[in-house]
């Protein structure tokens, strides 16, 4: 935080330099933190706070009442500015300034107190009236947010008057004005789709009024578009923007940019893509407009819609602009006056993570991934949050999958090792995963880079184990070893599973670190790596004692399940032997989990899926052995009602007893 500014207003005859004005009801989640809050500049100057009350219930006066005395009750007349202009009329400072509940001041308010302290500047300077820099935030965590500059100061005249029944604004007022760099944190739009929907409703009712006399004004009809939450109403008051637009009326002329950017954003979330880019083709015949801080948004747009029509060249294009845009944003180099009144909703940090994001996918599907990359490598990944460094690592891998640059994947995991993160490493093992077994023909280079890096990490030695294993060396102890040493299989790790499999590996005493969940994340890949697969599960199950315990039980059924359903590549007589195992292995392990005195045809639908189908086919293959083909039939057909994934496996049956009968 800055150093405070000292108080050099010399206060004479204890005049009030600033009165702040606000209308609470039923605020007291709010108003404490904007009150505290606020005392960071109005312990710095000679101020006042007017507090009008319009009917709260709830603990909002006792509240204010702690900062002020200056607390005064307003019946509501369905006015806001009204109740405005009630606080205003008691106001006695040399500026009014007004805010909202849900506002609270940042920390550092330096550059408002510097200006309220000097006489030279808030009295005989030049500025008649200001801005603050408002953070409109998404979420409670305040990553994601917006950017307004909304005009909420101005010197104290006897003319200043409040205008507008909702979304009020100050009118007469002198210019130039003052852009405070000070912050307001605002949390209004954090609530729950209940309280949007009622503020709507009767933010709505009130311009509807309003509109019946002034079918032409452009700042109203913004409002109405912004509190509608019928799409077609909304279309409607879209397309009544642009009209306005085009008439280019004395009293609009000031609301084309805000205008323009409200259709732009509408057409484009709603895939109206024509008419998203002739309106954008509109906003940037005006003069400048690609340097007002609006063009951000406007081609964040234009991007999102080329996207969409798979026009990618165009894409990317526009993302480029929008960058170049951005970095005068940051240098000051953009007009900003545009964000008085438009929210900019693609500025923060995090909303630019997000468009560089999409700008690496628009690359990427338009082949160009060395910039693809280059913009990757942008990123400090050891610095990002996981939610980010989740959607870097999906974009690292389409580019990765392209390249194979073997030395900067491995750059990678050791950078999400330094962050002793679980979740960053268990991505960047997912990356090594998804390569290795979707690139049987870059397979053995990509487990020689590995291993003969000088980089550490489990999955290092896990590839050293492999490439001994392909030059035919012995890895029991070194395989052994390393199924030991990890210490939570949910990471990855498949490989080191299949090769446990292979070798006939006893892992009993690491099967309790395995949920059914994390098995079954690791067979699929297993499965789709090794086309020995199926085989290698029926093998390990000859040798493996799977019936020490239910794990076990349970971890042979789900390595056969999954054998099961990738094997529509296997000859009739690996499936035969496959299908058999599998039904006698889940056959072992649901008369071992259930009592098979309660197991019957009359509550056997409440068992999971596939329970309910293994308990069928025990009753098919008893049923067999005792000729009972009827019987046989009815338990196939039944259990391939209650399993549908299990379809190919009882056709076999099926089709089987067909070719039997025919024979006979």
């Amino acid at each position: 935080m800055k150093a405070r500014v000292s108080n050099n207003n010399t206060e004479k005859n204890n005049e009030i330099v600033l009165s702040i004005g606000m209308i609470v009801k039923n605020e007291e989640k709010h108003l404490e933190n904007c009150l505290s809050a606020l005392k960071n500049l109005t312990d710095h100057i000679s101020s006042e706070l007017i507090i009008v009350d319009t009917g709260s219930t709830d603990r909002t006066k006792e509240i204010a009442l702690k900062y002020t005395d200056k607390v005064y009750d307003f019946e509501w007349i369905d006015d806001f500015a009204a109740a405005r202009n009630f606080g205003l009329k008691k106001a006695k400072g040399k500026w009014f300034m007004f805010l909202d509940a849900d506002e609270y001041f940042d920390e550092d308010c330096n550059q408002m107190v510097k200006f309220f302290s000097y006489p030279e500047l808030y009295e005989h300077g030049k500025w008649n009236c200001g801005s603050v820099s408002m953070y409109n935030y998404d979420t409670e965590k305040g990553k994601s947010y917006s950017l307004f500059y909304p005009l909420r100061l101005a010197r104290l005249t006897d003319k200043l008057v409040f205008e507008g029944k909702i979304h009020e604004y100050l009118e007469n007022i002198d210019f130039p004005v003052a852009n405070f760099d000070t912050i307001v944190h605002h949390y209004g739009y954090i609530s729950n789709n209940a309280n949007i929907k009622n503020k709507s409703k009767r933010n709505m009712q009130l311009l509807l009024e309003e509109f019946k006399t002034k079918k032409q004004n452009a700042r109203l009809v913004t409002q109405l578009f912004d509190s509608c939450n019928d799409p077609k109403e909304t279309e409607k008051y879209a397309k009544m923007l642009i009209d306005l637009v085009e008439l280019n009326l004395p009293e609009n002329k000031n609301t084309i940019n805000e205008s323009l950017v409200r259709a732009i954003r509408f057409y484009t979330s709603n895939n109206k893509y024509n008419q998203a880019l002739n309106a954008i083709d509109k906003f940037f015949s005006y003069e400048k407009n690609d340097e007002r801080v609006s063009a951000l948004d406007v081609y964040v747009c234009k991007a999102t819609v080329h996207n969409l029509l798979c026009e990618y060249d165009n894409a990317c294009d526009a993302y480029s602009k929008y960058f170049e845009a951005y970095n005068k944003y940051k240098t000051g180099d953009l007009l900003m006056n545009d964000a008085s009144a438009l929210v900019i909703t693609s500025i923060s940090d995090d909303a630019y993570n997000k468009v560089k994001f999409n700008y690496i996918s628009s690359l990427s599907k338009n082949h160009d991934y060395k910039k693809a990359r280059e913009v990757l490598e942008e990123f400090d990944i050891e610095k990002l949050e996981l939610g980010d460094y989740k959607n870097w690592a999906e974009k690292y891998y389409v580019v990765f999958d392209q390249d194979k640059d073997y030395k900067q994947a491995i750059e990678i995991y050791q950078k999400a090792l330094a962050t002793k993160d679980k979740d960053k490493i268990k991505l960047a093992v997912q990356i090594f995963e998804n390569f290795y077994s979707s690139h049987l023909l870059d397979r053995e280079d990509f487990v020689n880079a590995i291993a003969e890096s000088d980089a550490e990490g489990l999955y290092i030695d896990l590839m050293k184990i492999v490439r001994a294993d392909n030059n035919g060396e012995d890895i029991t102890a070194s395989l052994t070893d390393f199924i030991h040493r990890v210490d939570d299989w949910k990471y990855g790790y498949a490989e080191a599973i299949y090769l446990c499999m292979k070798h006939n590996i006893d892992i009993n005493d690491i099967l309790v670190m395995l949920s059914n969940s994390i098995m079954k994340s690791h067979f699929p890949i297993i499965a789709t790596t090794h086309e020995e697969y199926a085989q290698t599960v029926i093998d390990y199950c000859k040798s493996f004692d799977y019936t020490q315990s239910i794990h076990a039980m349970l971890w042979m059924t789900s390595a056969l399940e999954t054998a099961v359903l990738s094997s529509a590549n296997l000859y009739e007589e690996q499936r035969a032997v496959l299908y058999d195992t599998f039904v006698c292995v889940l056959s072992d392990y649901i008369y071992n989990i259930y009592n098979q005195e309660l197991l019957n045809v009359d509550d056997v639908d409440v068992l999971p899926e596939l329970h309910r189908f293994g308990f069928y086919m025990t009753l098919a293959f008893t049923a067999q052995n005792d000729g009972d083909d009827i019987g046989y039939i009815r338990c196939l057909r039944e259990a391939l009602r209650l399993c549908e994934p299990m379809k190919d496996l009882v056709s076999f049956y099926l089709d089987k007893f067909a070719e039997k009968m025919k024979d006979e």
